[in-house]
């Protein structure tokens, strides 16, 4: 991948619905090397898609995590469990784990009667072919985009899709029908969706401006596999005992400026933070870990779990719209 190639996919990866004409100016290519670029990183694999950041928030009354770890699963019996989370209305993304844990399981829920038939659902879907499972709630997420990775400077990131609002907005059944379109494929034309709507174009244009304005779209994403660019993603736990408010800050910071940081959430229960980081080899991740706990005394446990393979990842749970 050359210097154009990163560029692109930096432009990219935060506004994937902007026109092709004002990209390939801002790459410095004519259109059709533009073109030509995109559909070979799609064929390569390295694009999987292109979808609408939605405020995840706006329709959830939470988010959770649960980290899992299997007894006694054969391939088929593991292929019908994942099929059947995946299934599951709640499930945002399911990751194979290597460590301490096999599975690591977001979902999102609706109301505390939802979290609990979720639990219970996961309970009943592993039955005894689980020796140990952990939950973890989210508070707040302070990173979700791996945009500076392809940055030639270090540069504050705090995109997220779950943040802090006080007051959900309402949305009709076309602006819901938008939402699930333009989160599959937010590259898909405005007048395919009004064909689909039975309204006009204008009228379609006008509700993406508005769900924008209102910050229920919070941009359009690209995604990337980064596996296919040389990058490990090791999921990082964290326990702390901050002694003050600036302590903590300063970490946060600190990971919103670290380009080989891609996710960062804050929790309640066993771990205090999420992080997601990108390596490339063992010796990078002991490397880093080694300088975070020299950086930063408050940190009273790192635990990491290589991310074998994400085998499935949506933007917004099922059944939310």
């Amino acid at each position: 991948m050359d210097s154009k190639d990163k560029r692109m996919l930096y432009e990219l990866s935060e506004n994937a619905r902007e026109s092709r004409n004002m990209l390939a100016k801002k790459v410095r290519v004519s259109r059709e090397v533009l073109d030509y670029n995109i559909k070979k990183l799609q064929k390569q694999g390295i694009i999987q898609g292109f979808q609408a950041r939605i405020n995840i928030s706006n329709f959830v009354y939470g988010g959770y995590i649960l980290l899992i770890q299997s007894l006694g699963l054969n391939k088929e019996t593991e292929n019908n469990l994942l099929v059947k989370i995946k299934d599951k209305g709640n499930t945002q993304y399911i990751g194979r784990l290597g460590g301490g844990y096999d599975y690591i399981i977001g979902f999102t829920v609706k109301d505390l009667l939802d979290l609990s038939d979720y639990v219970a659902f996961i309970n009943s879907a592993f039955s005894n072919k689980k020796s140990k499972m952990t939950f973890l709630t989210m508070v707040r997420e302070f990173k979700d985009s791996f945009k500076s990775v392809f940055s030639v400077k270090d540069e504050l990131n705090n995109l997220v899709s779950m943040p802090c609002i006080k007051e959900k907005i309402k949305t009709d059944k076309i602006d819901n029908l938008i939402l699930e379109k333009l989160g599959s494929d937010c590259t898909i034309p405005s007048w395919k969706i009004a064909d689909i709507c039975k309204i006009t174009d204008v009228a379609i244009r006008k509700r993406i401006k508005r769900l924008i304005e209102r910050k229920i779209i919070l941009g359009f994403r690209t995604m990337v596999d980064l596996t296919k660019l040389g990058y490990e993603p090791n999921f990082l736990f964290l326990k702390l005992n901050v002694k003050n408010k600036t302590d903590e800050e300063e970490l946060i910071k600190y990971f919103q400026k670290n380009k080989e940081i891609t996710y960062v959430t804050k929790l309640i229960g066993q771990y205090d933070y999420c992080i997601t980081f990108l390596s490339k080899g063992n010796l990078e991740l002991n490397e880093f870990i080694k300088n975070l706990r020299g950086r930063f005394k408050d940190i009273v446990s790192v635990e990491s779990f290589h991310l074998f393979e994400m085998i499935y990842h949506t933007q917004l749970a099922k059944g939310f719209l």
